[in-house]
């Protein structure tokens, strides 16, 4: 988890907001897996959305993922499955697999 923390204060640190946003996103994940899952879901699902709505989606399916599995983990299927659902129409639309 510090690790994470550490990408956020850097990228903070030095104006690189898409870093940053992923970089939430990657310690959201670090949240959820220390214990803090309600918090770690929230940080996510925040970045994520912000990761969506500026089309910054090279790594959407990893990002997808992670949280996916960690709301199928607390039992929150319907979401899960959704976002499951809109990443696979990413990646029928970039054509990422083979």
């Amino acid at each position: 988890m510090a690790a994470a923390d550490a990408l956020v204060t850097l990228s903070q640190e030095h104006g690189m907001e898409t870093l940053l946003i992923e970089a939430r996103l990657i310690a959201g994940r670090a949240h959820f897996e220390q214990g803090e899952a309600g918090a770690g879901i929230v940080a996510m699902r925040d970045a994520l959305a912000e990761i969506e709505d500026g089309r910054d989606l090279a790594f959407v399916l990893v990002y997808v993922a992670f949280l996916a599995d960690a709301l199928l983990s607390v039992g929150v299927v319907d979401d899960a499955h959704a976002r499951l659902r809109r990443g696979l129409g990413y990646a029928v639309r970039l054509r990422v697999y083979g």
